[in-house]
């Protein structure tokens, strides 16, 4: 069992047993447990939203205790609660399989976060270069020596 906060401070446990991958197979046609149907991991990483939604349905029962609303729960995910919610899921997907599975779905988790760090780093990159090129491109089009060339021509 893992256990995040989302943003309006309320702490969460999710479990992923045979009877909790049920219900999110049921509920949103989406087999947690699928290891032959892709890797799982991809599609909770690139659809934040398959990812709310799974942790939704994981947290239902305890959800309507309290009487929070799937928008209000929505809605106290993001940034870096919805990152520890992901996170917990991941660890709990990854948990609930034999140690003989986990080695390969080790494997693949590792391989993931690997591609999701340099994929960031990547990002940062084109985006600090960007950045300096607009910075640039602005300087050379605000100084006097420009704006001399551009009123001649």
């Amino acid at each position: 069992m893992r256990v995040f906060k989302d943003n309006a401070g309320r702490s969460w446990s999710i479990s992923v047993n045979i009877a909790s991958a049920k219900r999110v197979r049921d509920v949103l046609k989406f087999d947690l447990l699928d290891l032959a149907g892709g890797n799982i991991f991809d599609r909770l990483g690139d659809d934040p939203i398959l990812a709310a939604n799974v942790l939704w349905v994981l947290v239902m029962p305890d959800a309507a205790k309290l009487g929070v609303t799937d928008e209000q729960f929505g809605e106290a995910l993001g940034g870096d609660a919805f990152d520890a919610a992901t996170d917990a899921l991941v660890e709990e997907v990854f948990d609930f399989f034999p140690q003989r599975k986990r080695k390969v779905l080790g494997n693949l988790k590792e391989k993931f976060t690997l591609f999701q760090t340099r994929q960031l780093e990547l990002a940062e990159k084109q985006v600090a270069t960007l950045d300096d090129q607009a910075i640039e491109k602005l300087i050379r089009k605000n100084t006097p020596e420009a704006a001399g060339s551009s009123s001649m021509s």
